[in-house]
């Protein structure tokens, strides 16, 4: 688990978008969190209804405009958008979660498919109000998450850990409990300088003093 910004709240909100189906391990993280004591607020981007369906799941509530979706969904409650607009159904979402939930929000199936749709989902936190405190990423194996001055990485040994510069510079870059570490370390947009590190134990911390890091931790095994 990724915990950035020093902000460990709860998952309150799970968006499910309408690219690729959950991969098993993100159904896996999905049905433990409904399982759980509180229970997130569940939101489909269009078709991400026709991925919950599979899993014999229904949202909470459906937001689009219907160009991705395959089923009828009657009885679910919806907000219903013209094909022609100029903001994403996944992005309608998103702003839904943020504004009505105060907890932390995963965006399920986020990091894979269409290049253009991942580059997209990775910058709608960032023109959000509080999405890049807030917002966790969930694709095949992985997760992401926005630092703008520290992260910590909760896995396993052997896992991975990219950082990537999403402003020109990020300043001051320090890595503890990984196998390549870093002090006071200047990170360039472009440069590959922090990819694929390793984790050494069940634990790693991230600090920077200034700029804004995606931060990606790959599982090395099935995140329990």
């Amino acid at each position: 688990m990724l915990f950035c910004n020093a902000n460990q709240a709860p998952v309150s909100a799970v968006v499910v978008l309408a690219g690729d189906a959950p991969a098993p391990d993100e159904a896996a993280r999905l049905r433990q969190l409904l399982s759980g004591p509180a229970r997130p607020l569940l939101l489909a981007a269009d078709g991400g209804a026709d991925h919950l369906a599979a899993l014999g799941l229904l949202p909470d509530l459906l937001l689009g405009d219907g160009d991705s979706l395959q089923g009828d969904f009657p009885g679910v409650e919806r907000i219903r958008f013209q094909p022609e607009k100029d903001f994403s159904d996944g992005e309608a979402a998103l702003a839904y979660a943020l504004q009505h939930t105060a907890g932390r929000v995963l965006l399920l199936g986020a990091l894979g498919g269409r290049l253009d749709h991942l580059l997209f989902n990775v910058q709608l936190p960032l023109a959000q109000p509080g999405g890049v405190e807030r917002v966790l990423l969930s694709g095949p194996g992985m997760e992401a998450a926005y630092s703008r001055g520290e992260a910590l990485v909760e896995g396993s040994a052997g896992d991975q850990l990219s950082l990537v510069p999403l402003s020109e510079r990020v300043e001051g870059i320090c890595l503890q409990g990984l196998q390549y570490p870093l002090e006071n370390y200047t990170l360039e947009l472009g440069s590959s300088r922090t990819l694929s590190n390793v984790l050494l134990a069940g634990r790693a911390a991230v600090s920077h003093r200034s700029g804004l890091l995606l931060v990606i931790h790959s599982f090395s095994q099935q995140p329990k």
